[in-house]
């Protein structure tokens, strides 16, 4: 395995990381939790 393609995935990762956390913040935000 590549450098480059290791660090193209931990990138990848991290994004889709952050888009999940995102979303998950602003639904617990935008419903009161149970």
């Amino acid at each position: 395995m590549s450098f480059s393609k290791t660090t193209s995935l931990a990138s990848l990762a991290l994004t889709g990381l952050f888009v999940v956390f995102k979303f998950a913040l602003a639904s617990t935000t935008e419903t009161p939790a149970p």
